[in-house]
């Protein structure tokens, strides 16, 4: 048997294909046609092939078989990458939290909780006195210094 003009079925990689179909005979010419369609499942296999959505008959569901497969490949991909974003939100949530509650706490060591308490809610903050007796952590080793320091300092123009 002869090959066919474009070669053996190796080397026609973008003519073999499945196809589906019905066989016709033609009366006035004497002969039977092979009306068919290919056999396909995606977009990626139609470039595989050679071929393009416009090659499919209008009428034929192949076509929108393969754009409803296609439509439902990326609706899968963009949940995967949902998914995949709601769990990085969920990391730097938690990462947050933390990071909110070592900086309470380091406001309470800093500042008598009164003060701490004003800061947090946006008040502003007067400078007073405190109460007698009262003492603040420093940021200095095991030195003290008094609220009525702390405040004077918190209202103090900020150096850069």
């Amino acid at each position: 048997m002869e090959n066919p003009p474009w070669g053996n079925c190796c080397e026609c990689f973008y003519f073999c294909f499945k196809s589906r179909g019905q066989m016709v005979w033609m009366e006035s010419l004497g002969c039977m046609v092979y009306l068919c369609s290919p056999k396909l499942r995606s977009l990626e296999e139609m470039q595989e092939r050679g071929l393009h959505i416009a090659d499919i008959a209008q009428h034929d569901t192949t076509r929108d078989l393969i754009l409803l497969n296609q439509q439902r490949l990326a609706e899968i991909e963009l949940s995967n990458q949902l998914e995949r974003k709601k769990e990085e939100l969920r990391i730097l949530s938690r990462n947050l939290e933390v990071e909110k509650k070592k900086t309470e706490t380091l406001l309470y060591a800093m500042l008598p909780r009164h003060v701490a308490n004003q800061l947090k809610e946006g008040k502003k903050v007067e400078a007073g006195t405190a109460p007698p007796g009262s003492r603040v952590p420093s940021n200095r080793g095991s030195q003290n210094f008094t609220s009525e320091m702390a405040t004077l300092w918190l209202s103090s123009p900020k150096q850069q």
